[in-house]
């Protein structure tokens, strides 16, 4: 099993409640791990910044892909929830 697989597996078991990015399948392998909720109640998942930005970076420019993840995914953070996820900015 992979390091992003058995991640997932163990957010799934470990985190209910979780806000985790969609589709799964392409953000779980930006898990880097998981993290206590910053409210103290339970655990969220822990993003590398740098590997969301690969998987835009897909069908996008660099440029394109850093305006996007800024504005539809870290403006998006404050609506997801006390069990958002963190995001580790690890360039």
């Amino acid at each position: 099993m992979s390091e992003t697989s058995r991640l997932s597996a163990q957010i799934d078991d470990v985190m209910e409640g979780a806000v985790v990015l969609e589709p799964r399948d392409e953000f779980d392998k930006a898990i880097i791990g998981y993290a206590e909720a910053p409210d103290g109640d339970g655990v969220v998942a822990v993003y590398s910044v740098c590997k969301i930005l690969d998987s835009f970076e897909k069908s996008m420019t660099p440029p394109e892909a850093h305006e996007h993840f800024e504005y539809n995914t870290v403006r998006a953070l404050p609506y997801m929830g006390p069990k958002r996820p963190i995001l580790v900015y690890d360039y």
